[in-house]
């Protein structure tokens, strides 16, 4: 079914609720005018939303343009942060199997390579996870702007049902696609801005000087102990932070964010909105 003929079934669904309106307006009983009020108020607004769903999406794609203008240059694009977070989850993952495989295969290492393996299997487990729902983030990234109008509309004809009958999951459905068409797209450069401020904010002690305190300190005898002690701790805990914060922990925390905007949104577009019961009328 193409796109028009949502379309139109979602107009005749809103035309039936209006022409259903006038009798119910008409009756004495109170509950049934209130009733025929909501009907006429819910029609008017799906013919409104039928006719405007192509400025809808210029209205998301506006607030999506808006997002990214306000951050600057912070955000890189879509298709290159993406493939710089797969890239880095790969070669994470990739190089903590080659280590626990190695040290496995090591008979004199059977000892430390059972330990390794404990140690480092919840690893390769997270690494290996963030990878299924970086790639499922990008697919769907990839997918939302084909796949955004048809979604919309098809939620705008549960909307539009006479009766608020699918008035909860047309307005939850409305608000998903708006929301993952815009929020989608800016998961991976959010991401390598989060990793990136980890590993260089002033805020946690910024490591940008290290060189520098190379260059200065090189000729002290004790210069490469201190420096190991002192810094190199401090580097790979910044490393292991980014990577755990950025890559694994952060697109979870990313979509039950949209998820709660969705929640905000549907709200906003009646979710709650009560339905009619037949039988108390």
């Amino acid at each position: 079914m193409q796109q028009p003929e949502i379309l139109l079934i979602s107009f005749s669904l809103a035309g039936l609720s209006y022409f259903l309106s006038g009798p119910m307006m008409m009756l004495q009983k109170k509950e049934l005018v209130a009733w025929g009020i909501i009907l006429r108020n819910d029609s008017i607004i799906a013919m409104v939303a039928v006719g405007v769903v192509a400025s809808i999406k210029l209205l998301v794609d506006f607030v999506q343009g808006l997002i990214v203008d306000s951050a600057g240059s912070a955000l890189k694009s879509n298709p290159q942060a993406f493939a710089e977070v797969m890239s880095q989850l790969v070669i994470i993952d990739t190089a903590l199997i080659t280590i626990v495989g190695f040290v496995s295969a090591a008979p004199q290492l059977q000892g430390f390579g059972i330990l390794l393996g404990n140690m480092m299997g919840p690893a390769v487990s997270a690494v290996t996870t963030s990878i299924f729902i970086w790639t499922a983030l990008q697919t769907m990234s990839n997918v939302m702007p084909t796949l955004f109008l048809t979604i919309f509309s098809i939620s705008l004809v549960l909307w539009s049902i006479p009766f608020r009958v699918g008035r909860q999951a047309g307005a939850f459905g409305m608000a998903l696609s708006m929301v993952l068409y815009v929020g989608l797209p800016l998961a991976a450069p959010a991401a390598i801005w989060v990793e990136t401020y980890v590993l260089t904010s002033d805020d946690l002690n910024n490591l940008t000087g290290l060189a520098d305190k190379v260059k200065l300190n090189i000729l002290d005898p004790n210069f490469f102990t201190k420096f190991i002690i002192t810094h190199l701790t401090e580097v790979l805990a910044r490393l292991v932070s980014a990577i755990m914060v950025a890559l694994i922990a952060f697109p979870l925390a990313y979509l039950g964010f949209l998820g709660l905007v969705t929640t905000s949104l549907a709200s906003l577009l009646g979710a709650r909105g009560k339905s009619i019961r037949m039988g108390a009328m």
